[in-house]
């Protein structure tokens, strides 16, 4: 329980020197915009697919739905295909897709789309139909101004803290410290 609260104090400590510290930052507009136009490439949205998973038992299940999907109405085709299951997805990022689906991803080229057919670890296949698309873009200063401020603050507080170790010849022990923390982040 000393442990906890040392710990505790020693936050707390940090928190207060941090906000005496951002008084003291420029997070204007002006060096916000200036921050922006800096770092431009880090504030994109990537694309997003939305998407439902239709699964079937076999292959050739999965093939067949594929191909009378090519028509049209490729949503009413596979809604009547005989699918085992369907799954919403929701959005999904091209971040949080593996390497090895990737491909077929991102070479959807338009909303309204079927990807696959996949096979699950659980031996069904999938087919993904791609409901809409979002694609990958620069986000604007507005829409990146919330990042834009916390980024600016940690660089920021980066600085402070390279500039703090230069002075006071700050050495860390991560071994000592992890010994005495209380509990796991």
């Amino acid at each position: 329980m000393r442990l906890q609260i040392r710990w505790g104090r020693a936050n707390l400590l940090a928190r207060a020197y941090a906000e005496k510290l951002a008084e003291r930052w420029d997070l204007s507009e002006e060096a916000l915009r200036e921050y922006y136009e800096r770092h431009q490439e880090r504030y994109v949205r990537n694309l997003e697919l939305s998407l439902l998973a239709f699964f079937y038992a076999t292959e050739e299940e999965a093939r067949s739905a594929l191909m009378a999907s090519l028509g049209a109405n490729s949503f009413g085709s596979l809604a009547s295909s005989g699918f085992s299951r369907r799954v919403p997805l929701g959005w999904v990022s091209s971040l949080d897709v593996s390497s090895e689906y990737a491909g077929a991803f991102l070479s959807s080229d338009s909303a309204k789309s079927v990807l696959g057919p996949f096979e699950s670890p659980r031996g069904e296949y999938v087919l993904l139909f791609v409901e809409n698309r979002l694609d990958s873009r620069k986000l604007s200063f507005e829409e990146a101004r919330g990042a834009l401020r916390e980024d600016l603050e940690m660089e920021l507080l980066e600085e402070e803290l390279r500039e703090l170790r230069r002075r006071f010849n700050v050495r860390i022990h991560g071994e000592k410290i992890r010994e005495l923390q209380p509990y796991e982040f």
